[in-house]
């Protein structure tokens, strides 16, 4: 079965290397856009939890598989910094969901009702 990864890639006519940058680029947060450029010069490690988490989202072959890294990124100890969480300088999970349903087929009910997204 086809992955996200596979079915955006396809569509948008990359590579498979080139599916983390992309997807990261497009769900970042508006807010995180102009500070982006200078923490990852400063830090380059700052937005290695995004970049797991599009790539565990670019496994998936459905869309319950998705909520399911979407609770982990989440629940993750490195989400819970002030920058990520309260100035929202991290991708956005609510685009990150909505691109990969527009490839994946519904599979489970998403996770919401845990009360995490």
């Amino acid at each position: 079965m086809d992955t996200f990864s596979d079915r955006y890639c396809a569509a948008h006519r990359c590579t498979a290397a080139q599916f983390q940058r992309r997807v990261f680029w497009r769900c970042l947060h508006r807010r995180a856009y102009p500070l982006a450029p200078f923490i990852l010069l400063l830090n380059k490690s700052y937005f290695a939890p995004d970049l797991d988490f599009v790539h565990q989202v670019g496994q998936c072959t459905e869309m319950g598989k998705v909520w399911e890294q979407t609770r982990l990124y989440f629940t993750s100890p490195l989400h819970r910094r002030w920058l990520r969480r309260q100035a929202d300088v991290r991708i956005s999970a609510h685009k990150v969901i909505n691109l990969a349903a527009e490839f994946l087929p519904a599979g489970n009910s998403p996770a919401s009702a845990s009360g995490v997204y």
